[in-house]
């Protein structure tokens, strides 16, 4: 077992064979993504209506969605797509789970949804959390967001090629792509 493995939240739980963890990952992801929609439309009703305004629900929202751009994105990104990954006709990981029938079925429209969903809210986070004060305190906020797009991007080719592809030559190919990308991302 080497210590890199446990870099990544679905490695560890893969490796360890825990469907436990599995879907209590999915099912915190799913919640994560609900809650943040949530409060979503909650400052979107308070801004219309000035006197339900809430600084800890604005406060609180900026805290969810810094986690769930710089933390959660890749583990919550690889949990979704991970329910597509079968063998043998089973689940990988769940093996009660028969594949593309009956139940997993509809895991898997509701991990696509939710997947489709962080992306889409990682990619609004990458370009519109910017700042137009450069003198803006928070060393977070950034005049430029392209290449935060380019991250989105770049997370979601790699988080799906490393979810289906574990060869030793997918290893090295996932290398080239490492050093390939840093540089373009250099620039």
């Amino acid at each position: 077992m080497q210590v890199c493995s446990y870099s990544r939240l679905i490695s560890a739980i893969n490796d360890s064979g825990s469907v436990f963890f599995y879907w209590v990952l999915i099912i915190f992801g799913i919640l994560y993504l609900l809650i943040m929609i949530g409060l979503l439309l909650f400052m979107n009703f308070f801004l219309k209506n000035r006197r339900y305004y809430s600084e800890n629900t604005v406060v609180l929202l900026r805290y969810m969605v810094l986690l769930l751009y710089w933390v959660f994105f890749m583990p919550f990104y690889e949990a979704f797509i991970s329910i597509l990954r079968c063998n043998d006709g089973l689940h990988y990981l769940d093996t009660s789970i028969a594949c593309y029938q009956g139940l997993h079925i509809f895991y898997i429209a509701v991990c696509l949804v939710f997947l489709f969903l962080l992306v889409s809210m990682s990619l609004v986070i990458a370009l519109f959390y910017n700042e137009t004060q450069p003198i803006q305190e928070d060393c977070l906020s950034r005049l430029e967001t392209s290449l935060e797009a380019a991250l989105v991007i770049y997370r979601t080719v790699v988080g799906t090629f490393t979810a289906f592809c574990e060869s030793d030559l997918c290893s090295w190919i996932l290398i080239a792509v490492f050093i390939v990308s840093s540089a373009m991302l250099c620039y």
